[in-house]
């Protein structure tokens, strides 16, 4: 089966930038991170649950709401959970300090990832951007048209053309 292929997005982009914007600040990466998940995880809740009820939980029962209904992988709960743990304890203490031992689970998570230079405080912007773009990229065909309907409407426009020009060619022949 092939590899599922990221739709590039200018969406996650801003996310990125915005990321990348408090880079020297762990504290604020991990809010900034956290939101853009609580945000897509909102999204998957209003894609896939049928009831409005769904949309009140709070951000932890919406986990393991996905995770229990098979949206979301066990890694991808897992991750979502350590992340959400995290950015309880950065926005709930007066000092905050990320060490290495808070950033443990996510060594774990990324597996396949073998560099041990990731996995330093040094270079947690790039785990904040690991763990929201391997999120985004396992969703993309519901995060997407949510996030980018113009350019949905842009590219089915562009198939619709295509398919007519190739009528229009095939008949000529």
């Amino acid at each position: 089966m092939p590899k599922k292929q990221p739709i590039p997005d200018k969406i996650l982009e801003s996310f990125f930038n915005d990321i990348d914007s408090v880079r020297h600040k762990p504290r604020f990466q991990i809010i900034v991170t956290s939101g853009y998940l609580e945000l897509l995880v909102n999204t998957l809740i209003e894609h896939k649950c049928k009831s409005n009820g769904s949309k009140k939980f709070n951000y932890a029962p919406k986990l393991v709401l996905l995770h229990e209904m098979g949206i979301i992988s066990k890694d991808e709960f897992e991750i979502l959970n350590a992340f959400r743990e995290l950015r309880n304890e950065a926005a709930h203490v007066a000092q905050f300090t990320l060490t290495a031992q808070m950033i443990a689970p996510f060594k774990a998570s990324f597996k396949r990832n073998k560099s041990k230079q990731l996995f330093g405080i040094e270079n947690f912007q790039r785990i904040c951007h690991l763990t929201l773009g391997e999120f985004w990229n396992a969703h993309t065909t519901v995060f997407h048209p949510y996030f980018n309907p113009e350019q949905i409407e842009e590219e089915e426009r562009d198939k619709a053309e295509a398919k007519r020009q190739k009528l229009i060619f095939d008949s000529l022949q």
